[in-house]
């Protein structure tokens, strides 16, 4: 008997591979968005701790500049504080104004650089450090007014 020559056969044969390969076709597509999400849903977290990180920084850096009084040692305390290590970690998340802003902080000259101005390291620290802190949470706010608050 040969079953291969009837028609019942290959219409069940196709019928059964046609139903294996749309399942596995589907078990592929699914797998491949749950991976993606997965991955969307940690890089979120990991972009919402870095600009809390940043939020926390520069709050506590605009209540730790003021009043000077010893702006070198209190700038490098800053700089050397967990919270600025926290948002330097975490730069790759930030966009290029923010990550601008934190270059300028690390690349700033301090006593004992061979580039070192006294005037205009005191000039940066009372004018442009307040005006730059104020700025990265301007940029938090907004980033985060867009996100939680799109609907209001």
């Amino acid at each position: 008997m040969e079953f291969y020559n009837q028609n019942w056969f290959w219409t069940g044969l196709f019928t059964l591979l046609g139903s294996l390969g749309g399942i596995t076709f589907k078990e592929i597509i699914s797998n491949r968005f749950v991976t993606r999400l997965e991955w969307q849903k940690r890089y979120e977290s990991d972009l919402f701790k870095a600009y809390n990180s940043l939020y926390q920084f520069a709050t506590f850096a605009r209540r730790f500049i003021w009043p000077p009084e010893d702006i070198a040692r209190d700038y490098r305390a800053l700089l050397d504080s967990s919270y600025f290590k926290d948002v330097k970690g975490n730069m790759i998340f930030f966009n290029s104004e923010t990550r601008q802003i934190l270059t300028e902080f690390t690349n700033q000259s301090m006593p004992g650089d061979d580039e070192f101005d006294p005037d205009a390291f005191e000039a940066f620290y009372k004018n442009e450090l307040p005006i730059s802190l104020r700025r990265l949470q301007e940029i938090v706010e907004k980033r985060f007014d867009l996100i939680l608050h799109e609907n209001d």
